[in-house]
């Protein structure tokens, strides 16, 4: 399942239930995938879960003296493994920090509190 934000970020959700023998309806597949997708799209980030240690190795093996960044959502066990692996094999360093400033929610509200303070402003003249 793939989902594209307002921003042009695409993001992927692949699910199954292993392999079990029991018969399960199409109904629950798509109901349990639906839920992931929509865990994916609320941890945030640029790259989904799936595909966070592909996008850490890729910035580690990049040439020159360039810093890359990158905005992932929960780092999952897969990405661990590989940040470990990264300093094993190549002895790189990844500095990893909490988001402070999403901007996700925020676009209109500096208007509307600008909006606010005038309409206060005209009130009290």
């Amino acid at each position: 399942m793939t989902a594209e934000t307002t921003t042009g970020i695409i993001l992927t959700k692949d699910f199954n239930f292993g392999n079990k023998k029991e018969f399960i309806l199409p109904e629950d597949l798509a109901q349990r995938c639906a839920y992931g997708m929509l865990d994916e799209i609320y941890s945030g980030g640029c790259i989904d879960s799936t595909n966070q240690s592909i996008a850490l190795l890729l910035m580690a093996l990049s040439t020159g003296d360039n810093v890359s960044q990158i905005k992932i959502g929960r780092v999952t066990q897969q990405s661990v493994m590989m940040l470990r692996n990264l300093k094993k094999f190549f002895n790189i360093n990844f500095k990893i920090e909490e988001c402070q400033e999403d901007g996700l929610y925020d676009t209109d509200s500096d208007d509307e509190q600008e909006n606010d303070k005038n309409s206060e402003q005209g009130e009290d003249e």
